[in-house]
């Protein structure tokens, strides 16, 4: 597969989201670095920053993808994520759920309010965020779930030790509030009750995606000097800061090379050449 044509396309639908959502071109670069890199997002923000719109435009640009998306609350049950029981399957004596159209099958996934996420989902949501396996209700092998990279949205920052869990399994946050440029406010306001033109389109194959994921960013080049930069900080980082909001793991300290080299893939620049 041609990398460089997977690229291009990558920087094509981060320009014509950017140009669509008023001052969140970082955002929008940075939310697709995370899906190049196989990783999970955390956009935080208050309500009406298009956080879930963002989402939403960019997981549809991946043609041929399962998207999948859900609005947490205290009270969702891990078969409304992962799959409801058959019912027709239980009528004949069956226990047997239906995964199509669920987390299990989902590649990209967008989850609000992810932080509100229930007592009795939690450990099947940390499962399907670090490993991308569910355990079936029934019993039996664990289920591979297919799963790129989930975008997940909140308003508020995890509050405890349960939440807290979720939190470090999401490598890349990025913070958004209200537009702070007036000129750009008055043209969201005009967008809103004009009919503008068709907005160009650029989308991306499945197939080109996951090549890109699976092959392409880990074969990046990366200097030994950066490796030396992450040893002298890294774990003190971690035992330092014990709050959820700064403390860094050492599975967060694993992941934080791709979105650097997914970086490079996007910019058609290998091997990366400076830190």
């Amino acid at each position: 597969m041609d990398v460089h044509d997977t690229a291009k396309r990558l920087r094509a639908i981060g320009d014509e989201l950017s140009d669509r959502f008023y001052e969140r071109a970082d955002v929008v670069r940075t939310l697709i670095v995370t899906l190049l890199a196989g990783q999970h997002s955390l956009v935080l923000g208050p309500p009406g920053t298009a956080k879930s719109e963002m989402a939403r435009e960019l997981t549809g640009r991946v043609e041929g993808a399962a998207y999948w998306e859900i609005l947490l609350s205290k009270f969702t049950a891990p078969t409304r994520m992962f799959g409801p029981i058959d019912v027709a399957a239980l009528a004949r004596g069956e226990y047997r759920q239906v995964y199509d159209g669920r987390a299990t099958t989902a590649h990209i996934a967008f989850i609000d309010e992810i932080f509100k996420c229930s007592t009795a989902a939690l450990n099947e949501t940390l499962g399907y965020l670090n490993e991308r396996i569910y355990h079936p209700e029934s019993g039996g092998e664990p289920i591979r779930c297919p799963l790129i990279g989930a975008i997940t949205a909140s308003n508020e920052l995890p509050g405890g030790e349960d939440t807290a869990a979720i939190y470090d399994r999401l490598l890349v946050r990025i913070e958004v509030g209200y537009l702070a440029d007036k000129s750009n406010f008055t043209a969201l306001v005009r967008s809103a009750v004009s009919r503008p033109a068709a907005p160009e389109r650029t989308t991306v194959e499945l197939a080109a995606l996951q090549h890109a994921v699976a092959e392409e960013v880990p074969a990046v080049a990366y200097p030994t000097r950066s490796w030396t930069r992450c040893a002298r900080c890294g774990p003190p980082c971690g035992a330092r800061n014990s709050s959820p909001p700064t403390a860094a793991g050492g599975r967060r300290w694993g992941c934080c090379r791709r979105p650097r080299t997914s970086t490079a893939v996007r910019r058609s620049a290998r091997p990366i050449c400076r830190c």
